[in-house]
């Protein structure tokens, strides 16, 4: 997606106004993963301090020698956003399940990729570069 787009969105709807293209540019620059993941960003996302707090308290083990607090604590993933957690199939079937009892009766739609490309058709409509 268009991410230079999207931030002007969020911006916005927070209410912070029109923003100029430089610092549009900037905050969605800010936004990736690169960025993110950069070692002299990287700090700013993570629970390295929650991980220094807590780690006596739930006696985990000490961080590994070469290694920060942060990289193991980090929000930012390294491997582009796949965690190498799976998702089970008994709760892909419950999360299914839910789905239909909430939000296909609100909204007609069979799934979550229903919904965005939805979500894609109205906002090309709204801006008139889409089917009316």
């Amino acid at each position: 997606e268009d991410l230079q787009r999207e931030t002007a969105r969020v911006a916005e709807f927070m209410g912070v106004g029109r923003m100029g293209d430089e610092l549009v540019a900037k905050a969605a620059h800010q936004a990736t993963l690169a960025f993110m993941s950069a070692d002299e960003h990287a700090h700013h996302f993570d629970d390295h301090f929650c991980r220094g707090a807590l780690s006596r308290v739930m006696r985990l083990p000490p961080v590994p020698a070469g290694k920060s607090a942060a990289s193991e604590v980090s929000k930012v993933n390294r491997g582009g956003g796949k965690s190498g957690y799976t998702i089970t199939p008994d709760l892909v079937a419950r999360l299914n399940a839910k789905w239909d009892d909430i939000v296909r009766p609100e909204t007609g739609l069979e799934d979550y990729a229903a919904m965005r490309r939805e979500f894609r058709r109205e906002r090309l409509e709204a801006a008139g570069s889409g089917p009316k």
